[in-house]
């Protein structure tokens, strides 16, 4: 009963495109990565999406808040009521989706963050059955464009990075037990703290000053993890990166010079670009921008992924199309979906852009991975455009 009918799966084959000119939008170009790309629901459901397996057959599944797609033919079966939005006047509810087995029955739950100021909750697997799932609170009113999954202190277990209000904190949730219980806050900042509003933009982690702990970075500034054990708390470094104008961020040693640099993207303008850190006093970080690509706007999410298998990772992002509906510089251009390869000599850097699709995007996150186990990543995208699934050829 509650299993969808879909069109026909629509299914196109594309080449990743480059040149020299990031400006317009490029052609084919022989030898570069190769998508299939398939449209798996052309509806406007949601703006984040999750891969797991959901009934635990080996297969991976495509999982957003309202419906799961099961693998390999990616049919859908629905977790609630199934609603579309109209892309050009409507949000969905969900900007955000993980996953992790949260009540301990060895099928992964899913993770849904709604909209800025609205709620996060999760939703409960009925161990793979064909019926609708069980959503609890995680916290009712969740702050921050660009929450987080991650391994924040690198021991296997992700954690939930986000703001909370009215309290206007920035910290991680996690399970109390019973877990269907509202989560619990540990704050790295105190109340608040300016770059935890509703709509802010801007977060990521790395280790920023090489002391083998994972740091908090906004646009605005970055938190010090401390020393385990200590009662030390997150020391708030002010720098001026990206205030309230990125989306995902990311640390990397770019140019390869020793020091961490951080690598953004626009959520809402034009704009690509990164920050090489300078030489100095660790606890006085500085930075010097250099712009990537000043033509795409909108990437209002991005993953660092390594796309290829060269121990390289590749910046991966797009067009949120209609982010803010027609309001955005840029907003009637080409939904892009491209990756960023960067390329290094002697400590010059360069960037190649390389076009995926001029049809889809971004929305608020997505996903690369591995889907059909070929060890090639592929890439997973929810928004205004459907769910889409680009196969790495």
């Amino acid at each position: 009963m509650l299993r969808g009918q879909l069109p026909a799966i629509a299914v196109l084959a594309i080449t990743a495109a480059c040149g020299d000119d990031l400006t317009a939008p490029q052609g084919p170009e022989e030898g570069k990565i190769t998508f299939r790309k398939v449209i798996v629901d052309p509806a406007y459901r949601a703006e984040g999406v999750a891969i797991f397996d959901v009934n635990r057959d080996d297969i991976y599944d495509l999982v957003t808040e309202e419906q799961w797609y099961q693998g390999p033919d990616y049919g859908a079966h629905e977790l609630r009521v199934p609603r579309a939005w109209d892309p050009e006047t409507e949000y969905s509810h969900s900007f955000g989706a993980f996953h992790r087995d949260l009540d301990g029955d060895s099928y992964d739950d899913l993770i849904v963050i709604g909209p800025p100021g609205e709620a996060a909750t999760w939703c409960a697997n009925p161990r793979g059955q064909d019926q609708h799932w069980e959503c609890h609170m995680i916290t009712p009113r969740a702050s921050g464009e660009s929450p987080l999954f991650v391994d924040l202190f690198q021991n296997d277990r992700n954690l939930l990075i986000l703001g909370t209000e009215p309290d206007l904190r920035l910290g991680w949730v996690q399970p109390t037990s019973p877990p269907e219980a509202e989560w619990t806050m540990d704050a790295v900042t105190p109340p608040s703290f300016p770059y935890a509003g509703r709509y802010e933009h801007g977060l990521g982690v790395g280790d920023l000053n090489r002391d083998r702990r994972l740091d908090i970075i906004t646009g605005s500034g970055w938190l010090e993890q401390p020393a385990a054990g200590t009662t030390r708390p997150w020391m708030w470094h002010p720098v001026t990166l990206c205030p309230n104008d990125c989306s995902h961020m990311y640390v990397y040693d770019v140019n390869g010079d020793g020091l961490q640099d951080v690598i953004g993207t626009s959520p809402h303008g034009y704009g690509v670009r990164w920050w090489e850190q300078q030489p100095g006093l660790l606890d006085e970080i500085s930075f010097t921008e250099h712009v990537i690509d000043r033509s795409l706007s909108q990437t209002h999410a991005a993953r660092f992924v390594d796309l290829d298998g060269d121990r390289v990772p590749e910046l991966v992002t797009g067009k949120r199309w209609f982010a803010h509906f027609t309001a955005d510089p840029g907003a009637l251009e080409p939904a892009l979906l491209v990756y960023y390869r960067m390329e290094r000599e002697a400590g010059d850097v360069w960037w190649s852009r390389h076009i995926i699709d001029a049809d889809s995007g971004v929305g608020t996150q997505f996903e690369v991975f591995d889907v059909n186990k070929d060890t090639r990543p592929d890439i997973v995208v929810a928004n205004k455009k459907g769910l889409l699934y680009f196969e790495q050829q």
